[in-house]
């Protein structure tokens, strides 16, 4: 039920997810107004509004709907060409784990769903529109409230056109894609790094176990999620605690160890070893809900490809440099979780125990994937550098002393590279003046 919840809240990522909402809301829409047409109801409608209603017969309103609904349907095919081609130019530039970005934008979705559902709702009011054939009995009709709805939608897609063009247009902004992606990481953090830990977790990792027994992947890939409440309960129904020895973005192989449990505790060993096996989502490839580390890297990623000799942006990493900046501090406030989950709140051991990802990972993540890059670039060692000096200061001690070891290799880094002396004097100053300074 959990997999199934973590899924069904994934959905709004589809770049098909609001589209499809939409063309089906066309489809009804057309059938409904056509119907309200057929009924009474335009009888009762007022003459002020009866007089600004375009009146045709039915080849001039065939004609009309059809020269909308082709028009629109051409301008979709269009937008989604330019929707592409953004795609392949920020994949390429920044990296293909911003292309998540892109297909979950509402704006582009939205866009891309009005167009779907005016081409629909004008093959649904096409197919009541009819002259009048004595032959076969058919009278003329023509669903005007329907036809005149087709003129609104059109007015509406025009102002989507304008609207879509502005949005493609910023939404490559090196400024709008850091702070889209340091967004996601903040969310990340909200949902992985809460401010009070849940009431049943605990510090504690040492759980007894008589005979281990180990749980191993039936699958290769990436884990993407654990779900810890499926797991706490497969353990206290099955009288045995569950050891977890992976976390979300960890890469496995087909036979690697996934848990240890307690075969002589367990009432049914091979039972708990398949719901072990449900409660660890394998996919082809990593995904955000769980992965700080993933969220991470898409920030730090924007960084190390302007780096790269064929882009050499150091504006670009300097701003996501300092959205890095943003977001480790805001983690950084927050306990880190506690890996043990308690079975009750009278208990002392654990019977579920989940690796966390803990502040001094994520900081040297950070300068790991990024350091090796920066150190012919003054102005982004410049900013690396304040960013070491605030997570340092907001961080524990040993956050504190792994700043100091990622400070101490970019010295290193600094002191080989090509720089002139002014610079290279310059920037070990100011690193050693960081790893001096008294934490406040």
């Amino acid at each position: 039920m959990e997999g199934f919840l973590t899924r069904l809240k994934a959905l709004p990522t589809r770049i098909w997810f609001i589209p499809a909402i939409l063309i089906v809301l066309g489809l009804i829409l057309g059938e409904g107004l056509a119907a309200l047409d057929r009924s009474e109801f335009p009888d009762v409608l007022p003459d002020w509004l009866t007089n600004l209603l375009f009146v045709s017969g039915p080849t001039g309103a065939s004609a009309m709907v059809t020269t909308v609904g082709t028009a629109v349907f051409g301008v979709a095919g269009t937008a989604f060409s330019i929707t592409i081609s953004v795609i392949a130019t920020a994949s390429s530039t920044y990296g293909p784990r911003l292309v998540r970005n892109f297909m979950a934008d509402r704006g582009n979705q939205t866009v891309l769903g009005m167009f779907g559902a005016t081409f629909a709702y004008a093959l649904m009011v096409l197919r009541h529109i009819h002259a009048s054939n004595e032959a076969i009995g058919v009278e003329a009709f023509v669903p005007q409230l329907a036809v005149n709805f087709t003129l609104l939608l059109a007015v509406v897609d025009v102002a989507l056109l304008i609207y879509f063009i502005h949005h493609i247009a910023t939404s490559i902004e090196v400024s709008t894609l850091t702070g889209a992606t340091r967004r996601d990481l903040a969310r990340a953090i909200d949902r992985l790094y809460p401010s009070n830990r849940p009431e049943l977790s605990t510090r504690k990792t040492a759980v007894p176990l008589n005979e281990r027994f180990e749980v191993r992947a039936t699958a290769s890939g990436f884990v993407a999620q654990v779900y810890a409440a499926s797991l706490r309960s497969a353990a206290l129904s099955s009288g045995s605690p569950i050891v977890l020895l992976v976390r979300p973005g960890d890469h496995v192989l087909t036979g690697t160890p996934l848990a240890t449990i307690d075969r002589v505790a367990a009432n049914k060993a091979d039972e708990l070893a398949k719901q072990v096996h449900a409660g660890v989502d394998i996919q082809r490839a990593r995904t955000p809900e769980q992965d700080i580390r993933f969220c991470l890297s898409r920030l730090i990623e924007i960084g190390v490809r302007a780096m790269s000799p064929g882009t050499n942006d150091p504006y670009t990493a300097v701003n996501a440099v300092h959205e890095l900046t943003t977001a480790l501090c805001d983690v950084l406030t927050r306990p880190e979780p506690w890996p043990g989950v308690l079975p009750d709140s009278t208990a002392n051991t654990p019977i579920l125990v989940v690796p966390v990802v803990s502040h001094a990972d994520l900081v040297q993540q950070a300068f790991d994937e990024l350091r090796p890059w920066v150190a012919t670039a003054p102005s982004v060692v410049a900013a690396m550098t304040d960013l070491g000096e605030a997570v340092r200061r907001c961080g524990s001690d040993e956050v504190a002393a792994e700043i100091d070891r990622q400070l101490a290799a970019l010295a290193e880094s600094i002191e080989s590279a090509n720089l002139a002396s002014l610079d290279r004097d310059r920037l070990l100053v100011r690193l050693e003046q960081v790893r001096q300074s008294p934490r406040s």
